[in-house]
């Protein structure tokens, strides 16, 4: 595992896995140890089982790799968020965070988000070769969790985040250089943010993160950047990579690009089936043992870090019939963790799902035929334990 191998192609990987049983002991790239929890039904269960636990510092854990690299209040409030913390804490944090995410509120951005698809379709150059990470798949998220947040729009601070994003993101992988530049410029970026919002607040979910802090229960101003952070990285990275693997199946198979302009009413499903198939997220966050306890037959002792294969159950053949193929019509695709399950479960997956439909329709309304421009196995793909996509994919776009 965490071969350059895997990245490219990780589903040889998760078969000898689910062959071998539901529970695993490995070495990540850190140095660190930990159990891997990869079988469908077991990783559900993980996933929302309240002994497993986010918080390393119950347990005096110190951060591990990369992370031991940067500076004391770097590492304690950029990485300090949501996906950090338990109950109690989680949910006075959630509560707050959460609202501009219900269900009703993200319907009603619906045609904004499909504009917005159309809009950047429509730019893309015909006949010859355009990298549509950097032209599309990046920018389109990246713009809409940007629009939500109240974020100033502009193409500086769109490149300066997904460069932020590109390394932060690839963890072990990372220069270390680099990714302390990374964090400090996000912190400094963060913090006039949080500044502008307090001089002149909108209608955003920014300027009320930042207005709870006079609340009694409300964000300290360490939460605010921290959750901003999150939900600038995640609410992009995650959805740019879906993105871009699904396009790269959808440019490498005319009869699925067909039968999903020809069956438009199949898009939600596809949605889900490329979440499950593509699974940009390939392992969920660490989780801690809150005491001795058994997984799936295994004994973990309290304080045990224990990761869950979130891509390798997406390819649980016993949930998932022939998982190596990518199937539209699936009806089994929505039971896919890749927006994982109980108390933590993805704040954004609705908008995603959204995000990722509206792309798919704009792409086969305008370009119903577009190849790979270079050779499959010449792809790049982003280093790291947690996220999986290409780091460019260049493709050529027919006229319509």
């Amino acid at each position: 595992m965490f071969s350059r191998e895997w990245e490219s192609d990780p589903r040889p990987t998760y078969q000898q896995l689910h062959d071998t049983g539901p529970v695993h002991r490995v070495t990540l790239p850190s140095g660190s140890r930990a159990w891997l929890v990869t079988r469908h039904e077991d990783a559900s269960a993980a996933l929302a089982n309240p002994s497993l636990i986010k918080d390393p510092l119950r347990f005096g854990k110190r951060s591990r790799g990369i992370l031991s690299t940067l500076p004391d209040r770097l590492r304690t409030v950029l990485f300090r968020n949501i996906l950090e913390m338990d109950p109690p804490e989680h949910t006075r944090v959630r509560k707050l965070v959460a609202r501009p995410f219900s269900a009703a509120r993200i319907s009603r951005r619906l045609a904004d988000v499909e504009t917005r698809a159309v809009a950047m379709v429509d730019a893309l150059p015909e006949r010859e070769p355009v990298d549509i990470v950097r032209a599309f798949c990046s920018p389109y998220p990246l713009r809409i969790v940007c629009d939500l947040l109240g974020v100033p729009d502009s193409e500086e601070s769109r490149l300066r985040v997904q460069r932020w994003a590109r390394v932060l993101n690839a963890g072990h992988a990372a220069d270390a250089g680099a990714y302390v530049e990374c964090a400090g410029e996000a912190m400094a970026y963060l913090e006039e943010l949080v500044a502008l919002k307090r001089r002149e607040p909108g209608d955003d979910l920014a300027s009320a993160m930042v207005a709870s802090q006079e609340e009694e229960d409300g964000l300290s101003p360490e939460e605010v950047i921290g959750t901003l952070f999150m939900l600038i990285l995640a609410g992009h990275e995650s959805t740019a990579h879906l993105l871009s693997m699904s396009l790269l199946e959808l440019a490498r198979d005319p009869e699925l690009r067909r039968d999903l302009a020809e069956h438009p009413e199949l898009l939600p499903n596809a949605a889900e089936e490329m979440l499950r198939y593509t699974s940009p997220v390939k392992l969920a966050p660490w989780r801690y043992a809150a005491h001795d306890l058994a997984l799936a037959g295994t004994d973990i002792r309290a304080g045990e870090g224990v990761m869950v294969g979130v891509a390798a159950a997406n390819m649980d053949p016993a949930v998932f019939p022939g998982p190596g193929r990518l199937d539209i019509r699936r009806a089994e695709a929505v039971r896919h963790l890749s927006f994982g399950r109980g108390i933590h479960f993805c704040l954004g997956a609705q908008l995603a799902k959204m995000e990722a439909a509206a792309a798919f329709r704009a792409v086969l309304n305008r370009f119903p035929d577009f190849t790979l421009a270079i050779a499959a196995d010449s792809i790049e793909w982003q280093r790291g334990a947690m996220i999986r996509g290409p780091l460019a994919l260049p493709l050529v776009f027919g006229s319509r």
